[in-house]
C-alpha cells in the first residue's frame, strides 16, 4: 500500500 510519510511529505501537520 501506499505510503505518508508525516514529517517528510507532510512537515506542516507534523508540527514543523
Amino acid at each position: 500500500p501506499p505510503t505518508i510519510p508525516i514529517g517528510y511529505e507532510l512537515p506542516r501537520l507534523n508540527g514543523g
